[in-house]
């Protein structure tokens, strides 16, 4: 009997963080009536909202979808060890994965790169920025409505050239230089 597992991601959540990953049967003419799947935190730095489940009916060669929620109790990362068990709990899998505390950014980040702007906001809100040329002329302009997350610009209709940037977000105001090169160079 043999059980695979393919780890897919993590992502994180408001007010947490989701463990993401595939259970797959991959006898081909073995099915599992139920399963136990089980995680253990080995450093006690995280709580679940539930560390159990149970998977019922697992056909040879299906996958079934496993999510579970978790909170760091610590600012530490952790690790946990998944266990899959059958009914007579015997382990049929086991391996042990990581988690990484990541601090949530309160502050925006912006960030130019060759002809593109690239920015992180930690919440929902309108962000407004003109970009300005060497002379003060300004030469782009946006105001948007932006959810949490990560967003890139082109900026490539832009000559090569020196610019300033003003961002308002969260009635913050943030400025800066930087640089649009040429096609090719670095």
């Amino acid at each position: 009997m043999k059980i695979f597992i393919l780890l897919l991601f993590f992502i994180g959540i408001l007010n947490g963080r989701v463990f993401k990953f595939i259970v797959k049967n991959i006898e081909e003419d073995y099915e599992f009536k139920k399963l136990m799947v089980i995680f253990h935190p080995m450093y006690g730095n995280i709580e679940f909202e539930k560390n159990e489940f149970l998977i019922e009916i697992l056909k040879p060669l299906e996958e079934k979808e496993i999510i579970f929620n978790y909170n760091f109790k610590n600012p530490l990362n952790e690790k946990i060890i998944v266990e899959i068990k059958d009914t007579n709990n015997i382990l049929l899998f086991s391996n042990l994965y990581e988690l990484k505390y990541k601090k949530e950014a309160k502050t925006p980040k912006f960030n130019f790169s060759k002809n593109f702007i690239n920015f992180s906001l930690p919440k929902d809100g309108i962000l407004k920025m003109k970009i300005f040329d060497i002379s003060g002329r300004k030469v782009y302009s946006l105001e948007e409505n932006f959810k949490k997350g990560e967003y890139k610009k082109d900026l490539s209709f832009l000559k090569p050239g020196n610019y300033f940037y003003e961002i308002h977000f969260d009635n913050k105001k943030y400025k800066g230089k930087f640089l649009i090169l040429k096609e090719g160079e670095r």
